[in-house]
């Protein structure tokens, strides 16, 4: 929570300077400035938020089963408080896998294509950056390990469903502004190549939230993680 308040309310912002991939039809990146608020169209900011919701909820489910509280009944109207463990629960479901592919898009193909085309890295190992991009799995590989909910299999669907909904985001931008978010999600590629790689986003996402649902199973039976 604090990471994301400090990154939305203090945070200079950065330039949106995506390198263009070839074939592109985008308008020329560069002079865009996302500070604040503007910085939840980026998918990391947006995995951040429902990680601060997950933990938000998690905490406010913990203290009512602890003391019997109506905590949730209390915050929420009746409708909501009924619904808000499951909602919780998707929210784990969700947030552990797009922590990973955040990290390992940022490491492996955001940074890469940087260094390809010859642009600054620095800001990479900058505190800030490395809180957003590789700390954020810290607080869900824990959870994975010692928290009670399940990561069921046919689950998958809502992760892939959060990364379709960012994809949505992206069009939206693209055709209001004719700029990118990313390289790889760039509806103005050639189609065969735009479909190629928005598909395989989205059957990464699926494939890293099945390998986290046989980690959960396996972490259930071991003696680390009492669940």
């Amino acid at each position: 929570a604090a990471v994301t308040a400090y990154d939305l309310c203090l945070d200079p912002g950065f330039e949106l300077n995506t390198e263009l991939w070839t074939g592109s039809r985008a308008a020329k990146q560069g002079g865009t400035q996302l500070a604040g608020a503007k910085k939840l169209l980026m998918f990391t900011n947006q995995c951040y938020m429902l990680q601060c919701a997950y933990f938000i909820g998690a905490i406010c489910c913990s203290i009512e089963l602890e003391d019997g509280t109506l905590l949730i009944e209390r915050l929420l109207p009746a409708a909501a408080a009924e619904h808000a463990p499951a909602a919780v629960w998707m929210a784990f479901e969700v947030s552990l896998p797009c922590a990973c592919l955040v990290s390992l898009v940022f490491n492996f193909v955001i940074v890469p294509a940087l260094e390809a085309a010859g642009e600054d890295t620095s800001f990479v190992f900058g505190p800030l950056s490395m809180l957003m991009h590789n700390f954020n799995v810290l607080p869900m590989a824990t959870e994975l390990l010692f928290n009670d909910l399940p990561l069921r299999p046919s689950h998958f669907s809502l992760a892939v469903t959060w990364g379709t909904l960012h994809v949505l985001v992206g069009w939206g931008y693209f055709f209001r502004t004719g700029r990118v978010l990313y390289s790889f999600l760039d509806p103005s590629l050639p189609p065969g190549r735009a479909v190629a790689y928005h598909a395989a986003l989205l059957v990464a996402l699926a494939v890293i939230y099945l390998l986290c649902a046989v980690l959960a199973r396996a972490a259930g039976v071991v003696a680390l993680a009492p669940r």
